[in-house]
C-alpha cells in the first residue's frame, strides 16, 4: 500500500492508544486506592515482594514508573496499569486488522484499519478494562500479554510467512511473562493458544527457541529470592529459601478460594459472567462475537483462529465459574479480560463476515461498497458510547489515603498495634514505603504472621517484640494475653478487632477510633461507658473526614451508592467492617445500646444484608 493508505496503520495504533491513554490518565487514582492496590504500590515503591505468586514483572514496571516525575509516587504506579492497558488496546487493534484480513479478505484495506481501531477501543473503554487501568494491579499488564499472544497466535493461524515466526517467538518470552504476572489468568489464553500452535506444527528448531524463550520469560521469578533476603518493607512469605519460593509462586495461600462453599451455583455464576460480558463490550458486539463463532467455525481459513478465540471465552468464563464470581468485584471482572478480547475480536470477525456477504448481493457494483462504511460507523458509534457508559463509573480513591491516615496517624508513640484485616495491613504498607510515616509504630499483621518465614521477618524488624511474636500472636493461636499485659505496662497496644479474633480477648478490649485499646486490667463498666459515647463521636468523625475534601461523599450517598463511583465502594466496605467487628464485640459483651447503635450505622449502609441480620438475631437486636 503506498501514499497516505501507508499511514493508516500507525496512525490507528497511536489514535487507539492516545485515546485510551488519555481516558485513564484523566480518571486515574491520585493515591493508594482500594482492595490491594496500596500493596502494589508500597511493593513498587520499596521493591518489595506483593502476594502470591509474587508478580515480579508488574512490581519491577511499578518501580520504574515511580521515578517519572508526575503526581506523587502513588499516582506514578497507577499510570503504569494506565500504559499497560492503553497499550493493550493498540495491540489489539493490530490482532483485529489480521483477524478482519482474514474473515473478509475482499474488504477495503482502508475499512480494516477503521474497523479494527473501533474493534479495540470497545474493549479499552469497557469497565473491566478501564477499572483496572487506573490503579496499581496486576491485571493490565496481563490484559497487553494477552493481547501480544493474540495477535502471535492470529498471525500463525494466517500462516503469514516470517511475520508470523517472529510472532511466535515473541508469544513465547511473553508467555512466560504472563505465568510470571498471573499464572492462573495466563492459562485461560496461553492453553487455547497452545492448541493453536500445535494445529500449525511448528518445526522442531522453532519449538526449542520458543521453549528457551519461555523459560527466558519465567526467569523473572529470580527477582523474588534475591529481593526477598533484602527484607523490604513487602515480603509475601519471604521467598528466600526454595520451600518459601515454592510456596509464594505456587500461590498455596489462595488454594482454599477453590475449595470453599460458593454463594450462588456454577449456572448463576455463569449466568452472571455472560450478563457481565454483554454489558462490558456491548449487547450488539456479543451477537457479532456469536455470529463470528459460526462463520469462522465454518470457513477452513478461520478456524485455528476462531478455535483460538473460542478457547480463551471457555476457559475464562470456565475458570471463573469454578473459583465463583460476583460481578461487583473489580478483581472477578478483571479475570475476564482476555475473554473479553476474545469476544471483541470474534465480533469484530462476525461484522466484517456479514458486511462482507451483504456487498456481495448488490447487483449494481457502484452501490457494493456502501455495507464497509455503514459497519465501520457502527464500530466507531461504540467509542462515545462506552465513553458515557463506563467514563463515570471508574473514577478511583479519592478516600483511601485518608483513611490510612485515620488508621496511623492519630496513633500515640510507640505504639504497638496488632492487625488483621488485609486491606488495613495493604493501607498501612503503602504509607510506611511510601512516606514512611510512623516510623515509631510496629505493627504486626495476626493474619499474615501465619504464613512461611513471616514471623522470622517480623522478629528481625522487631527485635524487642521477639517474645510476643514466638507466644505466637498469629491469626489461629490463643492470643497471649500475659505477654500483651506485660508491654502494655511500657507502651499503648492497640488491637484491631477481627472475626479471627477469640471472644474471650473482648474483655481486655476497649474500643477507641479505628482499633480497640489493650487495657490492664479489664476495663471496669464506667470506662467501658466513656469508650462506648467515644467510639460513637469519632463514627461520625471518621465520615466528615472522609467528606473534608470530597463532598460527594455523605452518610446518605454512601447508604444510597451515589458517592464518587471509585470510593463508594471502597467507603461502603470499610465503614461496614468497622461496624460488622463492634457489632459482634458488643453483642459478646451483652452492651445492648452500643450494640443497637452499630447496628442502625451498618443498616444504614447496606439495609437488608443478611449477614447484618443473622447477627442482630443472634444477638437479640432488631434492624430499623
Amino acid at each position: 500500500m503506498t501514499g497516505k493508505g501507508s499511514t493508516l496503520p500507525p496512525v490507528a495504533a497511536i489514535f487507539v492508544f492516545l485515546t485510551a491513554f488519555v481516558s485513564y490518565a484523566w480518571t486515574a487514582s491520585p493515591d493508594m486506592g482500594w482492595l490491594d492496590s496500596p500493596e502494589f504500590v508500597a511493593a513498587s515503591a520499596s521493591l518489595g515482594v506483593p502476594h502470591s505468586p509474587g508478580h515480579p514483572l508488574p512490581v519491577l514496571l511499578g518501580k520504574l514508573s515511580a521515578l517519572v516525575p508526575v503526581g506523587d509516587i502513588a499516582f506514578r504506579v497507577n499510570l503504569m496499569s494506565a500504559v499497560a492497558a492503553a497499550l493493550a488496546g493498540a495491540v489489539l487493534y493490530t490482532a483485529a486488522r489480521r483477524l478482519l484480513g482474514l474473515a473478509a479478505p475482499d474488504l477495503p484495506l482502508r475499512w480494516r484499519h477503521i474497523a479494527g481501531g473501533g474493534i479495540a477501543l470497545a474493549f479499552a473503554l469497557s469497565g473491566a478494562a478501564w477499572g483496572q487501568a487506573v490503579r496499581a494491579e496486576v491485571y493490565a499488564l496481563q490484559a497487553l500479554l494477552f493481547a501480544i499472544v493474540a495477535h502471535a497466535g492470529i498471525a500463525l493461524a494466517a500462516r503469514d510467512g516470517r511475520d508470523s515466526t517472529r510472532l511466535f517467538l515473541l508469544g513465547c518470552l511473553v508467555a512466560g511473562l504472563a505465568l510470571a504476572t498471573h499464572h492462573l489468568i495466563a492459562f485461560t489464553f496461553l492453553l487455547p493458544a497452545l492448541i493453536c500452535v500445535l494445529a500449525r506444527r511448528p518445526s522442531g528448531r522453532l519449538w526449542s527457541t520458543g521453549v528457551v524463550l519461555a523459560l527466558l520469560g519465567l526467569a523473572a521469578f529470580l527477582y523474588l529470592p534475591v529481593r526477598s533476603a533484602q527484607s523490604p518493607v513487602v515480603n509475601w512469605g519471604a521467598p528466600h529459601t526454595a520451600e518459601r519460593l515454592a510456596w509464594t509462586v505456587s500461590a498455596r495461600a489462595f488454594h482454599k478460594a477453590t475449595r470453599v462453599e460458593h454463594v450462588s451455583s456454577p449456572a448463576e455464576d455463569a449466568a452472571q459472567i455472560a450478563a457481565t460480558v454483554g454489558e462490558e463490550v456491548t449487547w450488539l458486539m456479543a451477537m457479532l462475537a456469536l455470529f463470528g463463532l459460526y462463520v469462522g467455525s465454518r470457513q477452513r481459513r478461520m478456524r485455528v483462529a476462531t478455535g483460538f478465540l473460542a478457547g480463551v471465552v471457555a476457559a475464562g468464563v470456565g475458570i471463573r465459574v469454578l473459583v465463583g464470581f460476583d460481578p461487583e468485584t473489580p478483581d472477578h471482572q478483571a479475570y475476564l479480560l482476555p475473554a473479553l478480547g476474545a469476544v471483541v475480536l470474534l465480533g469484530g470477525a462476525g461484522l466484517a463476515a456479514l458486511t462482507s456477504a451483504l456487498a456481495s448481493l448488490g447487483k449494481d457494483k457502484s452501490r457494493r461498497h456502501w455495507p464497509a462504511p455503514v459497519a465501520a460507523c457502527l464500530l466507531l458509534s461504540l467509542i462515545p458510547y462506552q465513553m458515557v457508559r463506563h467514563g463515570d463509573s471508574v473514577q478511583t480513591a479519592h478516600a483511601a489515603d485518608r483513611l490510612a491516615d485515620w488508621e496511623l496517624v492519630r496513633l500515640p508513640p510507640r505504639t504497638l498495634l496488632l492487625i488483621s484485616y488485609f486491606q488495613t495491613s495493604f493501607r498501612l504498607m503503602a504509607k510506611t514505603a511510601v512516606e514512611q510515616a510512623r516510623p515509631d509504630v510496629a505493627i504486626l499483621d495476626r493474619s499474615f504472621l501465619t504464613y512461611p518465614g513471616a514471623a522470622a521477618e517480623a522478629r528481625q524488624r522487631y527485635p524487642d517484640l521477639a517474645a510476643l511474636i514466638d507466644a505466637p500472636v498469629a491469626a489461629g493461636k490463643p492470643t497471649p494475653v500475659r505477654q500483651l499485659a506485660n508491654l502494655a505496662r511500657s507502651r499503648p497496644v492497640f488491637v484491631q478487632l477481627h472475626i479471627n479474633l477469640e471472644e474471650s480477648v473482648d474483655r481486655w478490649l476497649l474500643p477507641q477510633g479505628p482499633y480497640a485499646r489493650f487495657v490492664s486490667p479489664p476495663a471496669s463498666p464506667a470506662m467501658r461507658s466513656r469508650a462506648e459515647a467515644f467510639d460513637t463521636d469519632d463514627r461520625l468523625r471518621l465520615v466528615r473526614y472522609l467528606s473534608r475534601t470530597m463532598s460527594e461523599i455523605t452518610p446518605d450517598k454512601l447508604a444510597q451508592g451515589r458517592a464518587a463511583p471509585g470510593d463508594v465502594m471502597g467507603v461502603r466496605d470499610a465503614l461496614l467492617w468497622h461496624d460488622f467487628v463492634r457489632l459482634r464485640f458488643y453483642c459478646h459483651l451483652e452492651r445492648r445500646p452500643a450494640a443497637q447503635n452499630v447496628l442502625d450505622n451498618a443498616w444504614r449502609l447496606a439495609s437488608g444484608d443478611v449477614t447484618l441480620k443473622n447477627l442482630a438475631t443472634t444477638c437479640g437486636l432488631s434492624p430499623p
